[in-house]
């Protein structure tokens, strides 16, 4: 009796194994021993060869990766952030969508277009329009019969105190024109209507003295009633935003502005107490209110503005946009679709700003500050860069470029207007976007400049007044853009804003000679300005029985004559003669 265990499963599939082995050996080759090492070692050779081929195809293939990269970095410029910027500009073709202006510009469009102005006041009216002219006078009537209630009974005998209407206002705004035209801006107010060799008769013969100094001082743009819930609604402007916003509409429906475009920043000097004045140390003023606007680079129109009113003034932002792009984006509505380029300082450029742009048919050009990180490393300030040379980066809608001015230092620019590396040859070596920069770049310092020289303002501690001397300088450059335009006509800004002023004056003129109790030599003044003779009848000297003393003497003799207009005892150092034919005396 066999007493061993057994086999388990594992031992007996092992024995198998063994046995086939074993039985495998035993038996007799079909290949001779030759034949079988023969193919052993071409199996060896092969297995040899393979591997050989499968490391030097894996060597291959790491040198054409590194050989790639090497020839993509001869090729691109990187940042961080992956963002690359090729050094090859893209091939050049037909010239490119965004760069084909839509519309025929510069010219007067609307009103302007159908009714073209024949003088330089038939423009400025466009501007400053009746509806203006009505909202500024029921409102200054309403603080104006505010002031009277201090004056009391004496009201009554105060003409200074009076309404005032449309004509007056006219005149009012006239007066301020001309005195931005003699540069008086800055004299003291009661110089102009002095009678010695400091004044100037226009200003004594449109109004008093005390009447302009009253209706500055009561001048409103808004129904003070509504102005707190105006304010809560959020309008932090609106003692003045009513009669801004339909500045703008006016600017904006009389004509189309050209194909180049200049965003920057206005400061408009105020020292009195608001809460959204600014300080700004780069600025003439440098303490002021800053309104952001958009004019022509090349005529210097302004064509859309608003008024900076804090941090939380400007529109929703449901995509977390930069700041500088919201007040871009605001900006340039009026000239959606129209392929124009945007020109503007670095703190206006970026990336994000540009894109937006493209969205909405907009090319951009402008400066770049160095702390974006789109920039490359190469790009920024480096001592090896040599001076006037320029590095190009492009993708398919941008271009970037480092200029050196001097060693150490680089001006970084951005433009999706410009897709080549073309520099101007010449001593500078400026490239074409920086020459294009600065011919474009100055629109709006223009504009100030032209304000700044025949400017209206005068000092105040209201800002919305401050605000509205501002209006009138910006509506007198563009009401000369829109009569130049018009009428291809190249008239001086001195000479225009004097003809305006003059014109506007002109009605009140008229209305004025007919008042009785008006001084001779006044009326006369008068009608030498309006172009009228002087009546004999007025300034005759008619003989009484009863004697008067002379109310221009400081003796106390009396005298017969009294003057016919006024009825006044007046002697004969204080008099005129008139000599009169029969005919004109009958």
């Amino acid at each position: 009796m066999d007493n061993r265990r057994p086999l388990t499963e594992a031992e007996l599939l092992r024995e198998a194994d063994d046995a086939y082995i074993s039985s495998y050996e035993s038996g007799e080759s079909e290949f001779s021993s030759h034949e079988t090492d023969s193919e052993i070692e071409e199996t060896d050779t092969e297995e040899q060869e393979d591997e050989h081929f499968d490391q030097s195809n894996v060597e291959e293939d790491h040198k054409d990766t590194e050989n790639e990269n090497t020839d993509r970095n001869k090729q691109y410029f990187f940042k961080k952030n992956k963002y690359e910027w090729s050094k090859i500009p893209p091939a050049s073709g037909k010239t490119r969508a965004e760069n084909k202006i839509r519309s025929k510009i510069p010219a007067v469009i609307g009103e302007a277009y159908r009714n073209e102005p024949s003088k330089p006041v038939d423009s400025w009216n466009l501007l400053f329009d009746e509806h203006m002219l009505d909202i500024v006078v029921e409102h200054t009537n309403e603080r104006i019969t505010e002031m009277a209630a201090f004056y009391g009974d004496q009201a009554l005998s105060c003409q200074f105190t009076n309404h005032t209407e449309k004509t007056e206002l006219k005149a009012f705004i006239g007066l301020l024109l001309l005195s931005g035209a003699f540069k008086s801006h800055n004299e003291d107010v009661s110089s102009l209507w002095a009678t010695n060799l400091t004044g100037r008769d226009i200003f004594r013969v449109t109004m008093t003295l005390k009447r302009f100094c009253f209706l500055r001082s009561a001048l409103r743009f808004d129904d003070s009633s509504t102005r707190a819930d105006g304010i809560q609604n959020g309008d932090k402007l609106a003692p003045i935003s009513e009669l801004f916003n339909l500045m703008i509409v006016n600017s904006q429906s009389n004509y189309s502005c050209g194909e180049y475009m200049t965003i920057d920043e206005m400061l408009v000097g105020f020292r009195g107490r608001c809460r959204y004045k600014i300080y700004m140390p780069n600025e003439p003023n440098k303490y002021g209110l800053k309104i952001m606007c958009l004019c022509d680079a090349k005529t210097h129109y302004l064509l859309n503005a608003f008024i900076y009113a804090g941090k939380n003034s400007t529109s929703p932002n449901p995509r977390k946009l930069a700041v500088p792009t919201l007040n871009v984006l605001q900006l340039v509505q009026p000239i959606i679709n129209s392929n124009r380029n945007i020109t503007g300082d670095n703190w206006f450029s970026s990336i994000e700003l540009v894109k937006e742009l493209k969205k909405c048919g907009l090319t951009y050009t402008g400066t770049l500050r160095k702390n974006k990180r789109e920039i490359p490393t190469e790009f920024l300030p480096n001592k090896d860069h040599s001076a006037l040379s320029t590095m190009f980066g492009f993708t398919k809608d941008l271009t970037i470029l480092s200029y050196v001015p001097k060693k150490r230092k680089s001006v970084i620019m951005l433009s999706s207007l410009h897709h080549s590396d073309e520099i101007i040859q010449n001593e500078k070596r400026l490239p074409e976007i920086i020459d294009f920069y600065n011919s474009t770049k100055g629109g709006l310092d223009s504009l100030d400049q032209k304000c700044a020289c025949y400017n209206v303002g005068r000092r105040s501690r209201r800002w919305p007044l401050t605000l509205f001397f501002a209006m009138v300088n910006t509506m007198g450059v563009n009401a000369s853009v829109i009569y130049k335009s018009a009428n291809n006509e190249n008239m001086d800004r001195r000479s225009f804003i004097v003809s305006v002023g003059g014109d506007l004056i002109m009605n009140h003129l008229k209305n004025r000679v007919t008042v009785q109790s008006l001084p001779t030599d006044l009326r006369a003044l008068i009608k030498r300005h309006i172009g009228a003779t002087v009546e004999a009848s007025r300034v005759d000297i008619h003989v009484d029985n009863k004697k008067r003393r002379c109310y221009m003497c400081h003796s106390n003799n009396k005298h017969p004559h009294k003057c016919s207009v006024c009825q006044k005892g007046i002697c004969k150092s204080h008099s005129v003669n008139i000599v009169k034919c029969l005919n004109c005396t009958e």
